[in-house]
């Protein structure tokens, strides 16, 4: 149940003359379900972007809503500060506050616009071909709780088949595209704000350090910038943005820290630990400032799968999926034929993201068999150097084999083929502000090519190739994860096809089929304040 009343948190300053005050005025979103303020609250706290604590307040239901945060240190030059809403350790809510000064004998006055670090899973097509192709709801979650808020006959809602989201640095405003366009929605509120027109179907969407710009990545070959945010997000549908051709198919792209620069990665659409393809050419970052000017190209040594941004170490951290390392490159290297520094071993990296000055990387090891009997490998690696942790979490399965068999009439005894995968890649991915919830998509493959099986004494083969789409949401504190799946697809005409041949000479071949379940594959992941 929320408070009744404002939340201020109130600084009282000496000095010559009158004495100073600071407040920060907490504006918490109008839609109930959107607002973290609740009696779950145990303190306040201000931070710097660094991680230093600036001031902190502790609170319960029966706290007054004007809180003191107590004596704090100077801030004589106007700096960014990020305020965290608390339950415990869990982090229920944030708000970025600009250009804030604190000194002795001066008042000031500053708007905390509080918000939930909701995360976002929309979808989209698979990029193989199968007979039918079906479209799954998005989802717009709260970390905390699990719940999907867009459920609700009021809540907010992200179009159908969003490809790609992002939220304004300040978390007020929430982009959502598709092929149609680019949503804004409220994140107060939770209402439409109005759709940007787009002449093509993003396959991401990022926001520059204090809404610099927002850029739409166009795969084929491309960046959309927007430089005027508050235009764009009082009058969307006006928006223009200002179009750099990138040569090639892109794959992905992050802003510099400063949020003046963008980088992007090429690539496009690859499964760098395919099973079954030729490892992938090496790809390259272009480097571009929102002022629309090409700034220049690394060329890499490798494919690299995905790639952020290590703020306080102004570095670029890559997957180097063909390379098997964690990598980082200072945006200050020269441009041309790049060498990235190693951080960290990793087999065929697919997905990075960076919080607390600590990677997670999906990575495409299998945790040991004696241990699991089906289970990936998640990377920690801190940035500064130290013991590197691996993290398990269970991969998906397969079990739609076909084998026209009944069970017994208690259904307690049943002939099941169980397959694992031969290779999992995450594809998106994206971390809340805290670290502590991380959610990606996965392509998983199903790979036999001529494998001999023995089944019931028979000796039989095993060929087939299945590709499934899922999402996994983990707990980095844990390590419990949960997985959804959204499609398993057969190589096959008719969604279909034969994966298990026993030969009985002298009769005909016992044959098991493989069968599709269609669906989609999620896409658009981000999370409020979590960053590229």
């Amino acid at each position: 149940m929320r408070r009744l009343g404002p939340i201020i948190l109130m600084v009282l300053l000496g000095g010559c003359g009158s004495p100073g005050s600071v407040y920060f005025d907490i504006e918490a979103p109008s839609y109930a379900p959107l607002d973290p303020i609740t009696d779950q609250v145990s303190e306040y706290a201000i931070k710097r972007f660094d991680g230093t604590l600036v001031g902190v307040a502790s609170v319960n239901a029966s706290s007054p809503t004007e809180i003191a945060l107590g004596p704090l240190m100077q801030i004589p030059q106007p700096e960014d500060l990020v305020l965290n809403v608390l339950s415990g350790s869990d982090l229920l809510g944030m708000a970025r506050i600009r250009d804030v000064t604190i000194l002795n004998g001066v008042q000031a006055d500053y708007v905390a616009a509080v918000r939930k670090p909701l995360i976002t899973i929309g979808s989209a097509l698979p990029i193989e071909q199968t007979p039918v192709k079906l479209l799954e709801g998005e989802q717009i979650l709260d970390p905390n709780t699990g719940d999907d808020l867009s459920g609700a006959m009021d809540g907010p809602k992200l179009p159908m088949g969003t490809q790609a989201t992002a939220a304004t640095w300040d978390g007020r405003f929430l982009l959502a595209a598709n092929a149609t366009g680019m949503t804004l929605l409220d994140t107060g509120s939770g209402k439409l704000v109005g759709v940007v027109p787009l002449p093509f179907a993003p396959a991401r969407l990022e926001v520059g350090a204090r809404d610099s710009a927002v850029a739409a990545l166009d795969p084929a070959g491309g960046v959309l910038l927007f430089t005027d945010v508050p235009g764009l997000e009082a009058d969307p549908s006006h928006a223009t943005g200002n179009r750099i051709p990138i040569s090639g198919a892109l794959r992905t792209l992050t802003f510099a820290p400063d949020g003046k620069s963008v980088y992007v990665l090429s690539g496009g659409d690859v499964d760098a630990c395919s099973p079954t393809a030729a490892a992938p050419a090496p790809n390259a970052i272009t480097a571009i400032g929102i002022d629309g000017t090409n700034q220049g190209t690394w060329t890499l040594p490798g494919f690299v799968a995905d790639l952020t941004v290590d703020a306080t170490g102004n570095r670029l951290v890559l997957a180097g999926a063909t390379d098997n390392q964690i990598e980082t490159l200072s945006v200050q290297a020269p441009f041309g034929a790049a060498k990235p520094d190693k951080l960290a071993a990793a087999i065929c990296p697919s997905a990075v993201r960076v919080a607390n000055g600590e990677v997670f990387a999906v990575t495409n090891e299998k945790a040991p068999i004696a241990v699991y009997t089906n289970a990936f490998i998640l990377l920690h690696v801190p940035l500064a150097g130290g013991t590197v942790s691996k993290v398990p979490f269970g991969g998906p399965e397969y079990t739609s084999v076909d084998t026209s068999s009944k069970g017994t009439p208690d259904g307690d005894t049943n002939l099941n083929f169980v397959l694992t995968p031969a290779s999992l890649v995450a594809y998106e991915m994206a971390i809340t502000p805290d670290g502590s919830r991380l959610v990606f998509a996965i392509r998983a493959r199903y790979h036999e090519k001529a494998a001999p099986l023995t089944v019931l004494q028979a000796a039989c083969t095993a060929d087939l190739d299945i590709a499934e789409y899922g999402v996994y949401l983990l707990d980095t504190r844990t390590g419990q994860s949960t997985y959804t799946r959204r499609s398993q697809l057969v190589s096959g005409t008719n969604g279909e096809a034969t994966c298990i041949d026993c030969p009985l000479p002298p009769g005909p071949d016992i044959t098991f089929n493989c069968m599709s379940k269609p669906g989609d594959r999620a896409a658009g992941l981000a999370a409020v304040f979590g960053g590229p």
